[in-house]
């Protein structure tokens, strides 16, 4: 951001947004946490499609200290009722009415942030437009994250300081043995299970990978995996993010479209799974 704001960032198809977007936007959805006591180690289920939007929730629980849970769109019940059970989060993320009626039924009470789009829901549920509303320069904010009451619908950038902020002093970094992230197993086998990770489970093999690659700036990432899925969280996200390049999303995966988005957008490093690459290849080779 320090050195290009504006160059974009991310594309879902839909959406576009640059480096600043994404930081302004991250950061007022970390302040709406915050009013709605989301503290450090708490956790955050998501539940989102590869919009652009998921790297500023990435943002704002990263800046929160807290703990993600991504789950795939099609989750079951059985794998939300175990993730509610045993996180216990504080704030629920997602983005239609089926996960928030899924959620309620579970017995899940805390607050939900809708992304695109709105659901019948109650007191406690907001909508992401609103969370974010005026944020643009929240970067250059002295204290970005100060809780603000639920519901406040005005500029947050004005009055803003470009004074040395303090989210970015060390003492309110996560450690790197915190955990960041629980990824859930899918339960084919079982019990769906959480694995933890902390910083460094995360964050050490992308830079290996971004090495080993090669890649930097002037590179474009497909990435059609589900952030629920440990490769896309973990590499699929990091790797772009630590080399500077720019992420190009699907929010679900079909290879005639697929094909077409790696094209159109001069996509130069792939992240995806075998069979996604085997599909590729055979409609690249059918179509030309």
């Amino acid at each position: 951001v320090d050195t290009d704001p504006r160059r974009e960032l991310v594309s879902d198809g839909v959406r576009r947004m640059s480096r600043e977007q994404v930081l302004d936007e991250g950061l007022a959805v970390g302040r709406f946490l915050r009013s709605c006591g989301v503290a450090p180690d708490d956790g955050v289920v998501v539940i989102l499609p590869n919009w652009a939007e998921f790297i500023a929730v990435r943002v704002a629980i990263c800046a929160c200290r807290s703990v993600i849970v991504p789950l795939v769109g099609n989750v079951q019940p059985d794998t939300l009722r175990v993730t509610l059970g045993e996180v216990r989060p504080a704030c629920l993320i997602t983005y239609g009415q089926e996960h928030y009626d899924m959620a309620r039924s579970l017995g899940f009470t805390g607050p939900v942030l809708v992304v695109r789009g709105s659901v019948a829901g109650d007191a406690q549920t907001f909508a992401y437009e609103q969370a974010v509303a005026g944020c643009a320069g929240l970067h250059t904010a002295l204290d970005p994250l100060a809780p603000l009451p639920l519901g406040a619908a005005k500029s947050h950038a004005e009055g803003l300081s470009s004074d040395l902020t303090t989210w970015m002093e060390p003492s309110t970094h996560p450690w790197p043995h915190n955990t960041s992230c629980i990824i859930y197993t899918s339960g084919s086998t079982g019990k769906p299970k959480g694995v933890m990770h902390d910083a460094n489970a995360h964050l050490l093999p992308a830079r290996w990978q971004a090495e080993a690659l090669q890649v930097g700036p002037d590179d474009v990432y497909y990435v059609p995996m589900s952030f629920g899925h440990i490769f896309g969280m973990g590499p699929g996200l990091l790797v772009p993010l630590i080399s500077g390049g720019r992420l190009v999303f699907m929010d679900h995966y079909r290879s005639q479209t697929s094909c077409e988005r790696i094209v159109s957008e001069g996509c130069t490093v792939y992240f995806g799974v075998p069979t996604m690459y085997i599909r590729d290849y055979k409609t690249a080779e059918e179509h030309g």
